[in-house]
C-alpha cells in the first residue's frame, strides 16, 4: 500500500453530540476528497467545530477511493499566541523552581561544612 501525504481542509465532521456516523472528509489542495473513518475522527476528537481547519493527512487510494491512516491539525494563529503565553509562564516558574533548588543547594552546603568541622572539633577533643 502506497501513502500518500496532502494539505488540505476539514469539510465533513460529526455533529458534537449528535447521532451521526462519526466520520468525516477532507479536501485536499489538489482537490481530492479523503474520507476521515470513524477510528480516526474518534482519536482526533474531530467534530463540526473543526470544519473548515486546515489539516495535514496522510492517506491510501483504496478501491472506493482515497482514505486517511493519520491527521496533523495545525495550530491556528491565536493557538499559537496562547501556547507562546504558556511556554512563558511556565518557564518562569521553572526558573523560580532553579532559584530555589539553588539557594536550598547552597544552604546545604554551608550546614554541611558546619557539620564536618563541629566533627573535626569532636574528634580532635577525643585523640587529645
Amino acid at each position: 500500500m502506497t501513502l500518500e501525504t496532502a494539505d488540505g481542509v476539514v469539510t465533513s465532521a460529526p455533529l458534537v453530540g449528535g447521532n451521526s456516523k462519526g466520520y468525516g472528509f477532507v479536501q485536499t489542495d489538489d482537490d481530492r476528497s479523503v474520507f476521515l473513518p470513524t477510528s480516526l475522527v474518534k482519536r482526533e476528537g474531530l467534530t463540526t467545530d473543526d470544519m473548515g481547519r486546515r489539516v495535514r493527512v496522510r492517506f491510501a487510494t483504496t478501491g472506493k477511493g482515497y482514505m486517511a491512516v493519520s491527521a496533523h491539525f495545525g495550530l491556528e494563529i491565536d493557538d499559537l499566541a496562547d501556547v507562546s503565553e504558556e511556554i512563558a509562564s511556565k518557564t518562569k516558574e521553572l526558573l523560580a523552581y532553579m532559584t530555589q533548588i539553588d539557594a536550598n543547594t547552597a544552604a546545604m552546603r554551608i550546614a554541611l561544612a558546619e557539620l564536618t568541622d563541629l566533627h573535626r572539633e569532636k574528634v580532635a577533643g577525643r585523640v587529645l
